[in-house]
């Protein structure tokens, strides 16, 4: 079951108002994804109202042949991005709904990504590992995943309401659930405003 606190309509409102660059900086996922090679693709789990995925169809938008997925279980949130795209005539981002559950079965339509983003979803998971590890059928050659969780060493007046320290995952969980589904911490990023971040790849495995 999910935590209360992610269905919220205050926790969603507050990742979307002007609160947000106090809390996370747009720059994290510009470090994420630096560049992008054409026909490479990008997963953003969890996506929201898809502000991640909204900033890298932006950003990338002339890229040949390269697309973003988002995907989540709320479908409310998910009419809400739809409507989006629709009104920003945006088309290289397509929404689509996932189930909540840890062992994730991705539709066989789906390409193979260079880049998978959870911006504050890991900590949503029934089953850390589990999860993680589904993302390997569909993880192409190099593949990256990137993960930003809040902080539980800080506090924030307005987040410390919504999203209470002790459902926080720390930094120490996160690698330990990424070494134990089979990958291997790429770079850590400097710990920024209220959150952490990492990149990891797939043990075993090169960057192209």
């Amino acid at each position: 079951m999910a935590f209360e606190y992610y269905e919220s309509a205050e926790y969603h409102d507050l990742l979307n108002s002007d609160q947000r660059p106090a809390l996370i900086s747009n720059e994290i996922y510009s470090k994420f994804i630096p560049g992008l090679e054409n026909g490479e693709n990008i997963l953003d789990f969890g996506c929201g109202i898809g502000h991640v995925s909204l900033l890298y169809a932006n950003r990338f938008e002339n890229n040949q042949d390269s697309h973003i997925y988002a995907c989540d279980y709320q479908e409310d949130l998910l009419d809400i991005l739809w409507r989006r795209v629709s009104q920003r005539q945006v088309k290289n981002l397509t929404p689509f709904f996932m189930p909540m559950r840890s062992r994730q079965h991705f539709p066989k339509w789906l390409p193979s990504f260079r880049h998978i983003v959870m911006s504050l979803s890991l900590s949503n998971a029934i089953d850390p590992k589990e999860l993680l590890q589904s993302f390997i059928p569909i993880a192409g050659r190099g593949a990256e995943i990137h993960i930003l969780e809040w902080e539980n060493q800080k506090n924030h007046p307005l987040l410390d309401q919504i999203v209470t320290v002790r459902r926080r995952l720390s930094m120490n969980d996160v690698v330990t659930y990424l070494n134990e589904a089979g990958f291997t911490i790429s770079k850590e990023y400097p710990r920024e405003k209220m959150y952490f971040a990492v990149s990891a790849r797939m043990t075993g495995t090169r960057l192209s």
